[in-house]
């Protein structure tokens, strides 16, 4: 009898301690693609002539994994279907996932409800002056600061209107005064240079939801510095620092960037899958594809290796972006991380100097570097010649491997196909005392000098971590996945959650 109430005691703390572990069901529990529902996308790959079919397939689900889930947090699942198919499943977010999404964005776009637009504060600005005030006044989201800031640029402007009236009048008459003139076009210029200043403050001075989500988006890992001491020091993240950036720049705001950031961490953390079928299949189609480019030097190098309009380029970049930069030429290329770029901060001064003069401080190293949006972007040329790409034929990397370079540290060998070898030889002759960029889907891992031509075979050295070896090696064995795998899925099934409802 003592044996069977010490077993049952001990059975119902078990049934206990199990139906606590489920509690909330709606967060512990996990369901598939069955009984949540989900999608399946089935993609063909090529299998190149005398490959082995599991060896291809087994190494495009590694990089295709990578890719989607490169933290591996997310239960989508990647299966080999038969000589060369791949099956990928993702389940459909959950309900709750839902609710948390909304409600982060929905807190994140609450940032945006007082940000302004040139067009919108100069329509206000051209209103009578009644009416003029009293949109100011619902533009500035009764801030009196911000306000303020809008009075003095609108005082400003009406000063830049008026000298341009008087200079037009003097312009037109049969015989203006010269000297008149050029002394209206300075008043003119001052005028202008006083407003576009004011108004840059009163358009980009606000924070927006844009810039909050830009800094979530950056790498959460922490780099080892060296300090004054030549000890090293954990030092904080890409992400962390832009966050206490924005923190600094807009003090009156602490309090809802940290809200956002809390519900975006919630969101992140009981987040298991993509939030659409779509998101995946442009993850999935944006696969690896390595390339080089010639890294365009600095004017101040005085080298001949620079692009006559450095000046208009980093302009265009920070005022439009890296994608909508006119160019024919010439494109920006994103850091892939700016904590293992081997031309990078070593040390807890250089990563301060960085952060106050991206542009000065990459110049004084040789690249043409500007900061957008978090990111860093460096200048390279995009025309035959001085890039190796998809767009140059038919090549791939016959072999990657890891090696160490001249000083022994990790680094990646690898070894390209004839005709890669060809190519990669007629790019980097002419350009040897150039910087060679290596590139993954047009991001930039490492950009070292060319010291001799390079055909066959070459190294890519940087201070890379294991899994970024690993990754790299993998992406570049596996050649360009856009050539091997099928652009879309040639079959996409989606199951409604009809029995997780019941």
């Amino acid at each position: 009898m003592r044996h069977l109430i010490r077993n049952s005691i001990f059975s119902v703390a078990i049934l206990v301690i199990a139906v606590l572990s489920i509690i909330p069901p709606e967060e512990k529990l996990r369901l598939g693609k069955d009984l949540r529902g989900g999608t399946t996308l089935v993609y063909a790959v090529d299998i190149p002539p005398g490959e082995n079919p599991r060896d291809v397939l087994s190494q495009t689900i590694t990089i295709l994994k990578k890719r989607v889930d490169p933290n591996g947090l997310l239960e989508i699942q990647m299966v080999a279907q038969g000589r060369d198919r791949i099956e990928v499943t993702m389940p459909l977010p959950s309900e709750r996932v839902k609710a948390l999404k909304k409600e982060f964005e929905d807190a994140l776009n609450e940032l945006g409800k007082c940000s302004v637009s040139q067009g919108e504060f100069e329509r206000a600005l051209r209103a009578d002056p009644a009416e003029r005030l009293e949109r100011l006044q619902d533009l500035s989201c009764d801030d009196p600061e911000r306000l303020a800031l809008m009075q003095e640029a609108a005082e400003a402007f009406d000063a830049m209107t008026a000298a341009r009236k008087v200079l037009d009048t003097e312009r037109s008459k049969d015989e203006p005064d010269a000297a008149l003139v050029d002394s209206y076009v300075e008043m003119v210029v001052n005028a202008q240079l006083k407003y576009e200043d004011l108004l840059a403050r009163v358009v980009h001075g606000q924070l927006t939801p844009e810039m909050l989500r830009n800094a979530l988006k950056l790498s959460n890992r922490r780099k080892l510095l060296r300090n004054e001491a030549g000890d090293y020091v954990e030092f904080d993240s890409p992400r962390e620092r832009a966050i206490q950036k924005l923190k600094e720049e807009h003090p009156n705001d602490v309090e809802q960037i940290d809200r956002v950031i809390q519900l975006y961490e919630k969101y992140e953390s009981e987040r298991t899958s993509l939030d659409d079928p779509e998101d995946l299949k442009r993850l999935i189609s944006a696969a690896g594809v390595p390339g080089f480019r010639i890294v365009i030097d600095p004017q101040s190098s005085a080298t001949q290796n620079t692009h006559p309009e450095e000046q208009r380029l980093r302009q265009e970049l920070l005022e439009r972006g890296p994608g909508n930069v006119r160019s024919r030429d010439a494109r920006w290329c994103k850091i892939n991380d700016i904590t293992t770029f081997p031309a990078g901060p070593d040390t807890i001064e250089e990563l301060a100097a960085m952060e106050a003069d991206p542009s000065g401080f990459f110049e004084r190293r040789g690249y043409v570097c500007e900061r957008y949006e978090g990111e860093y972007y460096i200048l390279c040329w995009d025309t035959r010649g001085m890039r190796l790409t998809k767009a140059e034929g038919d090549w791939r990397i016959a072999k990657a491997y890891q090696t160490v370079d001249d000083v022994g540290r990790p680094a990646i060998g690898f070894e390209m196909d004839p005709r890669g070898a060809t190519l990669l030889g007629e790019l980097t002759g002419p350009n040897v005392g150039n910087k060679l960029g290596v590139l993954l889907d047009e991001e930039l891992y490492t950009a070292p000098v060319l010291n001799a031509n390079i055909s066959r075979r070459g190294i890519i050295e940087g201070d890379f971590t294991a899994k970024q070896i690993n990754y790299i090696i993998q992406v570049m064995t596996a050649g360009s996945l856009s050539a091997n795998l099928s652009p879309e899925p040639i079959s996409q099934n989606t199951i409604a959650p009809e029995f997780g409802a019941d």
